[in-house]
């Protein structure tokens, strides 16, 4: 190269490979302001899977943390230190607007002004402080309990070696999920932009009651962790992405003594204040993380019968708010909004 020869003067394979060896994705995007060509070069899919497919062959971790409905992301770190995540202003009118998270998948988040009557949503990715607004639902009702899922935005074989291992989904799919009273649902597609109402049939005898948690996106499905108000909970299973409009619940477990540590709110003498302060506030399809509050947060496992401290999550005494606390993922490279 002579010297008077720049660095954007070289050919496009090589300046994707000098970037895609970059140690963090903060610097990657901070490439994009070097020139319109960096920027349609680091936008392509061709880049994504080249950054996406190193960061796999380096074995690089795909972090997680917790949001809770109030926009609180709790502290992740990569190379670069703490990782800045926060909901975007959505009116720069009205840069106070409180936003509320009221379900995830992966890095989006779905947003909401309020926690009741709710009318209008966005789609949030709390790292790029990208967002799109949707359509308001068809009815307004004083609460519902929210799923959000869409599929991932890159595809890739984690022990394949081969350069087209990695695929990149630009039109993926999602879907909201508003569960209503006898649980009939409003569902978005993101294929038409339309709310659908879906009559659903929960496969079993037995009476259902409250939700308890908000849906919890795992491998294509939602789950809803609920409790029949009187001896047992369960697990409930929705595939939003079946054709069928009349959409059917699996149940998934049953009579799950998820709150037999959640003792009775009566205020019993004899019982000690760690014992009946604890409450379950979230929870995660596999059995394997189930958060509870009594003053700490402890993740617990059922399946080992083992529970353990969260220390990077700080207690909030008796004030966790139980339908809003969502697992967050962050994968190697942030997903996009949608375009409506």
């Amino acid at each position: 190269m002579m010297m008077n020869d720049s660095i954007d003067d070289l050919p496009e394979l090589l300046l994707v490979e000098i970037i895609c060896r970059l140690s963090c994705i903060k610097f990657v995007f901070q490439c994009k302001c070097v020139s319109k060509r960096w920027c349609e070069l680091i936008s392509s899919s061709h880049f994504i899977g080249q950054y996406v497919r190193r960061q796999r062959d380096l074995k690089k971790p795909i972090l997680g943390t917790l949001v809770v409905d109030n926009g609180t992301f709790f502290h992740v770190e990569n190379e670069d230190g703490l990782m800045s995540l926060q909901l975007p202003v959505i009116s720069e009118a009205a840069v106070e607007q409180k936003l509320f998270v009221v379900g995830a998948c992966n890095d989006l988040v779905l947003c909401c002004p309020t926690k009741v009557d709710q009318r209008e949503y966005y789609i949030c990715n709390p790292y790029t402080k990208k967002w799109v607004a949707l359509p308001p639902p068809p009815q307004i009702h004083y609460f519902v309990s929210i799923g959000f899922i869409c599929d991932p935005y890159c595809n890739y074989n984690s022990s394949s070696s081969f350069d087209d291992d990695v695929c990149i989904n630009a039109e993926y799919r999602w879907r909201v999920v508003r569960l209503r009273a006898e649980f009939y649902v409003d569902i978005f597609f993101s294929e038409t932009g339309e709310w659908r109402e879906s009559a659903n049939v929960v496969c079993s005898s037995r009476k259902y009651f409250d939700i308890v948690t908000a849906g919890v996106a795992c491998n294509g499905k939602l789950y809803f962790a609920g409790t029949d108000c009187v001896t047992s909970s369960y697990v409930l299973e929705l595939d939003p992405f079946q054709g069928d409009d009349n959409l059917k619940w699996r149940l998934l477990v049953d009579q799950v003594p998820l709150f037999q540590m959640e003792s009775s709110n009566s205020e019993d003498p004899f019982m000690p204040l760690d014992e009946w302060g604890k409450k379950a506030i979230g929870f995660h399809p596999n059995i394997e993380a189930i958060y509870v509050d009594a003053g700490k947060v402890i993740r617990c496992n059922f399946g080992a019968r083992m529970l353990e401290l969260v220390p990077e999550i700080p207690g909030r005494g008796l004030d966790w708010y139980l339908f809003y606390i969502h697992p967050f993922v962050l994968p190697w490279w942030p997903t996009p909004v949608p375009s409506l």
